[in-house]
């Protein structure tokens, strides 16, 4: 199970540079956080590509200042996250 301090570490590693606010950062870490607890409860096929894909339009909307590639790089961490059955972060 990925805890919620190893899912904050993760995403501060990744979005480290980006022109970020501290509170834009914690809805970053929020949006990961629901992404990987909602997704799996709507019983989706492709639990991996529905989670990455989720993540990746709600960071778009709600944060398009972060780049795309840590978007992208976000996405993919959380889609491993899911596939693995690490369920709701702690």
């Amino acid at each position: 199970m990925v805890t919620a301090r190893e899912l904050r570490s993760k995403v501060v590693d990744t979005i480290d540079g980006a022109p970020l606010e501290p509170l834009r950062i914690e809805l970053v870490i929020e949006l990961c956080r629901w992404t990987l607890a909602e997704v799996p409860a709507l019983g989706l096929p492709h639990l991996g590509r529905t989670t990455r894909t989720a993540l990746q339009l709600l960071l778009a909307e709600a944060v398009p200042e972060l780049p795309a590639g840590a978007r992208d790089e976000l996405a993919r961490s959380c889609e491993v996250v899911a596939v693995r059955g690490a369920g709701h972060p702690g």
